[in-house]
C-alpha cells in the first residue's frame, strides 16, 4: 500500500528513483495524495497522472498520457534509451 510511508522509505533504500502514479478514474487525485506526500517525503521524485475519467482500464487514451511521462519516468533507468519510445 503506497499510503504506507514505510513502503515509500523501502522504496529509496533500495534504490527506487521515480514513481509514477497513474490512474484513469475520478478522484485519483485525492486518494493518491497520502502516497505522493509519503514518496516526496522520502527523497523520491513522484508525479501523479491523471489521465481522466476513462474508466478503469489501459484503453489507447490512457496509453497516450502515459506515453507523455513516459521518458521522465526510465530516463537513467539502465537501458533507458532503448525504453523511452516504448509505446509510440
Amino acid at each position: 500500500e503506497a499510503a504506507d510511508p514505510s513502503v515509500a522509505r523501502a522504496f529509496h533504500a533500495s534504490g527506487g528513483a521515480r514513481v509514477l502514479l497513474a490512474c484513469s478514474t475520478g478522484g485519483c487525485s485525492e486518494r493518491f495524495r497520502a502516497a505522493r506526500l509519503n514518496f516526496d517525503q522520502a527523497g523520491v521524485d513522484v508525479r501523479l497522472l491523471d489521465a481522466g475519467p476513462r474508466g478503469h482500464n489501459l484503453n489507447q487514451e490512457v496509453v497516450d498520457a502515459l506515453g507523455d511521462v513516459w521518458p521522465w519516468l526510465v530516463e537513467d533507468a539502465p537501458d533507458w534509451e532503448r525504453w523511452k519510445d516504448a509505446g509510440k
